[in-house]
């Protein structure tokens, strides 16, 4: 094992590098032994010279120089109603296996059951709602209460009584009848069912339930449809909003390395059945947005995918 000065040493090297200053030894020799190493990388990662130094260890732009991906958005109805259908297929069956894990991708929500443990899973819908408020409040934005949100993807409900905290009617859509289900025993055990109004999308035509919308709402959905999908989504939700109505939602617009979708390769080659990652370029966003008068206000890379491709939250308002 290692001494002391020996493992200060390293980390200055590794992660400074340079060799420790004059006195450096002796001020890390106590936090090490007392804290342990744990303590003293975080102090090193979060000091201002390793953040200078960061863009030696990683790219914090990875895709700045990086070319176009093809990513078709634009295909014949037969192909889209098939694309449909294996959404459905697979949110049906994710639903009725692992109804929580399928809405967030932590182990700690296998096998959900007991109450505490369920009451623990939605509780992380109040750091959503607290990140809308942020993005609102920063950019001046006021929605209206009385409007009706729609709440595309709303999986279990999760989000859906946080959002019940600034908006009296919701309309809260999802593919899966098995999360559909859950998410309506929630509203009824929250007291919410008479604001909120639990429906199924499964093709083109239910699309017309995004008429009428004050405030449209959707994160962490729109990347488990394919780059068709999420196009003709984001279409009907802007053609839906009412004017001076408000979309916030998130969707990638990069995909992993070597992201290619093309429809009918997809369909020859896919079984479905498991969960799926998908982007669609952010100039196509912004062009179907232009064609309904919706504007952004705010356009920001975010978390929710980690470093697979880029994922980008959109704070737009139609005109």
């Amino acid at each position: 094992m290692p001494g002391a000065d020996e493992t200060i040493g390293a980390l200055y090297r590794a992660m400074l590098l340079r060799e420790p200053e004059v006195g450096a030894l002796a001020h890390w020799r106590a936090p090490l032994e007392k804290l342990g190493i744990e303590h003293v990388v975080g102090e090193f990662l979060r000091s201002s010279e390793f953040a200078d130094k960061i863009d030696r260890f990683i790219s914090l732009y990875p895709y700045d120089l990086a070319a176009a991906q093809e990513i078709e958005t634009e295909i014949g109805s037969q192909f889209l109603a098939q694309l449909w259908d294996r959404v459905a297929q697979t949110w049906t069956k994710l639903g009725d296996d692992q109804p929580y894990f399928s809405v967030l991708t932590d182990p700690q929500w296998l096998g959900l059951t007991e109450q505490g443990r369920v009451e623990a899973f939605y509780a992380t819908g109040e750091s959503d709602l607290r990140r809308l408020e942020a993005w609102l409040a920063r950019n001046r934005v006021t929605v209206d209460p009385g409007g009706v949100c729609i709440e595309y993807g709303c999986g279990v409900g999760r989000c859906t009584e946080w959002l019940a905290q600034v908006f009296r009617e919701i309309v809260a859509l999802d593919v899966s009848p098995s999360h559909l289900e859950l998410a309506r025993r929630r509203a009824q055990d929250r007291k919410l069912l008479a604001r909120v109004r639990h429906a199924r999308i499964v093709g083109p035509a239910d699309l017309t339930q995004l008429n009428g919308a004050g405030f449209f709402y959707s994160v962490i959905v729109l990347q488990h449809n394919p780059p068709p999908i999420i196009a003709a989504i984001l279409d009907a939700a802007f053609a839906g909003l009412k004017p001076g109505g408000v979309a916030y939602f998130q969707v990638p617009t990069r995909g992993g390395e070597g992201y290619v979708f093309r429809a009918q390769d997809y369909l020859s080659h896919s079984g479905g059945g498991e969960m799926e990652m998908h982007a669609i370029a952010q100039q196509t966003v912004f062009g179907v947005a232009q064609r309904h008068g919706v504007r952004p206000i705010e356009v920001s890379a975010d978390h929710y995918t980690g470093r697979l491709g880029v994922s980008t939250t959109f704070l737009m308002r139609k005109d």
